[in-house]
């Protein structure tokens, strides 16, 4: 992640925030129809940040807000205003959009499928805010959203949200893959 770009947000005030966010394409894979229902059931606010797929329509509820694509540095700023981050994707890689949350200070929901449990393990962190669904379903889903969310409250009020040592975030810089990368390279080359 672009460390220039994301950091450490304020634990936003719980009547201007939302109770989740998801941040990437509107799309089945992603899991989005899982996230609304549990949502709705909850009644929880959902933020979705990014493009969407034709097929894959967005709910239409008062509780639902969407914002097209945004340009990377202004991502930061609805991560501020979010308690929690979730992702229960299908399928996915490595998701970057975790790792801005992450930085950001947000607790982070994932499915097994986004890469979340390499990021735990990358990071090593002693305080419990990444929460792995243990199935891809609705109760799996509910049970992490509520711990997300006694997570985000036990945050003090209007403090900055850290989850990592400055030295964890380091392992998440473009600058450190690119040295890895470059040391991988270096030594299949010597073969």
């Amino acid at each position: 992640v672009n460390l220039s770009l994301f950091g450490p947000t304020r634990k936003p005030a719980p009547e201007n925030s939302y109770d989740v966010l998801i941040v990437g394409a509107w799309r089945y894979i992603k899991g989005v129809d899982l996230l609304v229902s549990v949502c709705e059931e909850m009644n929880l606010s959902l933020l979705h940040v990014g493009s969407v797929f034709a097929n894959c329509p967005l709910p239409k509820s008062d509780r639902f807000t969407h914002i097209d694509p945004v340009d990377e540095t202004k991502l930061i700023d609805y991560y501020a205003r979010a308690k929690i981050f979730v992702l229960p994707s299908r399928a996915e890689g490595l998701a970057l959009v975790s790792v801005q949350a992450i930085i950001a200070g947000l607790p982070v929901v994932y499915s097994k499928d986004t890469g979340g449990s390499d990021l735990k393990k990358l990071l090593n962190p002693e305080e419990d805010f990444m929460f792995e669904m243990d199935a891809f379903s609705p109760e799996a889903l509910k049970r992490c959203i509520v711990r997300a969310l006694a997570a985000y409250r036990s945050q003090p009020d209007g403090a900055l949200r850290i989850h990592v040592t400055d030295e964890q975030i380091q392992r998440l810089s473009w600058g450190r893959y690119g040295r890895q990368y470059d040391h991988f390279l270096k030594q299949i080359t010597k073969r």
